[in-house]
């Protein structure tokens, strides 16, 4: 554990973020149970497959790219580990835009006018 404890000190060091730190933590936590191995003793092929289980499990694309960045932060930045494994950046998926149908923006557009006039009626019978 001694290892997050140095990349806690690094990336505070850097400026990041509380909740980078704590997130990129949580991954190497993550990432230290699944390999089993001391951290000097792990190899490109251990990293290549704990993102391949994460890709298994469904994880998202920036889930993946998370581990990505905070395994590549830990190894070259804190361990000075030149480990080149080249996983590629996982695309994150754009959010198409919602539009209302033209059948949709008539029935709210009747809905609205006959919401109004009800109630212009409704005051004009309370003013009787």
């Amino acid at each position: 554990m001694d290892e997050l404890y140095l990349l806690k000190k690094e990336a505070l060091r850097r400026g990041l973020s509380h909740r980078t730190v704590v997130t990129y933590c949580q991954c190497v936590k993550q990432f230290m149970r699944k390999c089993r191995k001391e951290l000097l003793k792990v190899s490109k092929k251990d990293i290549t497959d704990y993102i391949d289980s994460l890709v298994e499990k469904e994880a998202c694309g920036n889930t993946l790219n998370v581990h990505i960045n905070s395994l590549r932060f830990l190894f070259q930045e804190v361990l000075g580990r030149r480990i080149m494994f080249r996983i590629r950046y996982s695309k994150t998926p754009k959010a198409l835009p919602v539009f209302l149908t033209k059948g949709e923006v008539v029935r709210l557009f009747l809905r609205l006018c006959l919401f109004f006039l009800l109630r212009v009626r409704l005051l004009g019978c309370l003013k009787l």
